[in-house]
């Protein structure tokens, strides 16, 4: 049974201006079907930021991440942030902390 999706402000308003339609369709594609249906399909981050996962996946030569928390009690996936590869972390560790 796949999990229900619970996106942050920060992740709507990101895929919201992003103009290229393919990078949009893959991130909709990797949030509501890979990681709602497996979401322990990300890499577990360990330290600062445990209890969160990553999931990425590269588009154009780039690579793009997907960060997120899972409630296994409700079955619902928080996802937290979403965006290229470059400072990823860094913007993650700002908004945990």
């Amino acid at each position: 049974m796949a999990y229900n999706i619970n996106p942050s402000k920060r992740v709507i308003k990101y895929l919201r201006k992003l103009k290229n339609r393919q990078l949009k369709e893959k991130f909709t594609n990797a949030i509501y079907d890979t990681i709602a249906n497996d979401p322990y399909a990300g890499n577990e981050k360990h330290g600062d930021l445990k209890s969160y996962f990553a999931y990425g996946f590269k588009y154009d030569r780039v690579d793009y991440r997907i960060a997120y928390t899972i409630n296994d009690n409700d079955e619902i996936v928080i996802v937290v942030l979403a965006g290229p590869h470059e400072k990823f972390y860094k913007e993650l560790k700002r908004i945990v902390n």
